[in-house]
């Protein structure tokens, strides 16, 4: 939505969460590279939680492990979404919130219109591109014969799930000693591969100030 408004396009968002709480609302890993090559300053302060540093693989029992030097760094998704909203919107970008029951009208297989429920009323909007970024739910490719046959529900042994917890170090030394029992500086990520099935992976981030894990 940023590039084509800044590009001069009419942009319209649909999102259907309530208004400020669209996209991931975790910390997740990025490359800086990504955002140099689409033009957006990478994050800075908050917005990025780790900066690129090594990478502890360990085994369920912790009795094989290696160690990589990662490029990734961690942000704030919720602080980088909100940096990126309000650039779309300064370009000229608009967003409608809460949006329901998408319905699309076809020329020749390709979309041309959609139409869908807002808490202002009925939406409906024409344009000559459309862009699906709702991932694994396709809203708007499952409404494309030629598309949806793409993507098909996944089984559920492809599925997993995540959870994230940000606790604050009331102890510093019991926090060195847990990195120095993994060979670990602050900021490096200590991962147990697997404890759980295939899918499965526990991560443990010391933050390089050593006030949150």
């Amino acid at each position: 939505a940023r590039a084509l408004a800044r590009d001069g396009r009419r942009v319209l968002v649909v999102d259907r969460r309530p208004p400020g709480l669209g996209g991931a609302r975790w910390c997740n890993g990025i490359v800086p590279w990504q955002f140099e090559r689409a033009g957006i300053p990478v994050p800075t302060g908050p917005e990025r939680r780790a900066s690129a540093g090594r990478t502890h693989m360990l085994s369920p029992s912790g009795d094989h492990r290696f160690t990589v030097d990662s490029p990734i760094w961690e942000a704030d998704m919720r602080l980088l979404g909100q940096r990126l909203r309000d650039d779309a919107l300064n370009a000229g970008a608009a967003i409608e919130w809460g949006v329901t029951d998408l319905r699309l009208r076809l020329d020749r297989g390709r979309p041309v219109e959609l139409s869908a429920e807002s808490p202002t009323g009925t939406l409906s909007v024409t344009a000559d591109l459309f862009v699906d970024a709702s991932g694994r739910e396709a809203a708007v490719r499952r409404a494309v014969p030629v598309l949806s046959r793409t993507c098909p529900p996944p089984a559920a042994s492809d599925l997993c799930s995540a959870q994230q917890l940000t606790f604050e170090v009331v102890d510093r030394s019991s926090a060195r000693r847990f990195l120095d029992d993994h060979g670990a500086r602050p900021g490096d990520a200590v991962n147990w591969m697997a404890p759980v099935g295939g899918y499965s992976v526990v991560v443990v981030r010391v933050e390089e100030s050593l006030d949150e894990v």
